[in-house]
């Protein structure tokens, strides 16, 4: 069985476990990218379980992925997982917010972009979701709900190993409030227009 949800660790290694009593095999196997990504075969693809397994079967993922690594036991392809999301919903957070700064003075959201793609304070989340906050139009490519939801989940495998997260408890409630204002079915990115909310901020664009 290849599990390709984005859950808890702790939760994929027991159904590893009950899959194992069965007489069967699991691999964890968390995927990376959009709508469009997954539609040209190139996700991200990060795994968890016995790497014999995981070999016998890379033919299946590579399918659908372009970019493959092994992780480790069952597992940790869920924990990188949440590693990458949370690294990549506190980033759009934090450009979101700092582009209300900008907008405050006066100057374009378009032009600020292009300032920071050749900065650096470029990168990955800037270059694919930039361009969202520079429409103000938020078609979901990944869901702002389920990236609140796997946030939480990196949250609690933190606390049931004492690592502290406070930068992503505080950006996760960013995207509770975004998920009150109704844009838990848009795009991710859409936490920017809760920004503009919360600073009164109307862009140029």
């Amino acid at each position: 069985m290849i599990d390709m949800s984005t859950i808890s660790p702790e939760v994929s290694r027991r159904v590893a476990a009950e899959v194992a009593k069965a007489g069967a095999k699991m691999l964890d196997a968390p995927v990376g990218g959009s709508v469009g990504v997954a539609a040209a075969a190139a996700l991200t693809i990060q795994v968890g379980g016995e790497k014999q397994v995981f070999e016998a079967h890379r033919d299946i993922l590579a399918a659908m992925g372009k970019n493959i690594f092994y992780m480790g036991e069952n597992g940790m392809g869920c924990y990188v997982k949440l590693v990458a999301n949370t690294v990549m919903g506190t980033n759009m957070a934090i450009l979101g917010e700092a582009l209300c700064l900008g907008a405050k003075a006066g100057i374009p959201v378009e032009i600020m972009l292009e300032v920071l793609k050749n900065s650096g304070a470029s990168s990955r989340v800037l270059e694919l979701r930039g361009p969202n906050v520079a429409k103000g139009e938020y078609k979901a490519q990944f869901m702002l709900k389920l990236l609140f939801k796997d946030m939480g989940l990196a949250l609690e495998t933190a606390a049931a190993q004492s690592i502290p997260m406070p930068i992503a408890g505080l950006t996760r409630q960013i995207y509770a409030q975004a998920i009150v204002d109704g844009r838990g079915d848009d795009d991710f990115s859409a936490v920017a227009a809760t920004e503009e909310k919360i600073a009164k901020v109307t862009p140029k664009r």
